[in-house]
């Protein structure tokens, strides 16, 4: 299945979860973050500001907060060729990017200061393949910014976002691991 009708599929899925139903699977997926080794081990995480139709994880970046990490959103740069994280807390004075995702003014954090990577995710297989939205903002961040050897990308995602198996380009990077909240798929 090419990755158009899997983003169709998906689509489809996602849309079909009603709004009760993903306030508990983000607190599911909430509560199995917390049961990870990586955040622990993380001081600066990258995480995201959610759209509308992504899994919100304002539970996690708050958490993060009171933990003591450094929590930062990306800002989609150079016509979509780039991003720059910047650091946020609360209050943060946010302003939207090229693509109108709100992002947290000043404070830009380097790529090789991120221990951890939070990504949204369109879409998914078994083996923590990531399917975007086919811009390929995430796969290009990764593929030309210099990052910590050890920092962990982790996909979230909604159970229902998983298809069964998809057809990896070259330049696609795979996530690390995977949570969604029914699991954790570790890659």
């Amino acid at each position: 299945m090419n990755k158009d009708v899997l983003r169709n599929l998906v689509r489809q899925r996602r849309s079909a979860i009603p709004s009760e139903e993903r306030i508990r699977a983000e607190k599911a997926i909430f509560e199995k973050f917390k049961e990870l080794d990586e955040w622990q081990d993380a001081r600066v995480v990258a995480s995201y500001n959610p759209l509308p139709e992504e899994t919100d994880v304002s539970l996690i970046n708050h958490f993060l907060l009171e933990q003591g990490r450094s929590v930062c959103f990306p800002e989609v740069i150079l016509n979509g060729e780039n991003i720059q994280y910047h650091k946020w807390q609360l209050g943060s004075v946010m302003k939207p990017d090229w693509c109108g995702i709100e992002y947290p003014v000043g404070n830009a954090v380097s790529s090789d200061e991120i221990d951890l990577f939070v990504v949204p995710l369109f879409g998914f297989d078994r083996f923590c393949n990531r399917l975007g939205t086919g811009v390929g903002f995430f796969d290009k961040f990764f593929a030309v910014n210099s990052l910590k050897e050890n920092a962990v990308k982790l996909g979230i995602a909604y159970a229902a976002q998983e298809v069964s198996m998809m057809m990896a380009d070259k330049w696609d990077v795979k996530m690390d691991m995977i949570v969604t909240e029914k699991e954790i798929i570790r890659g």
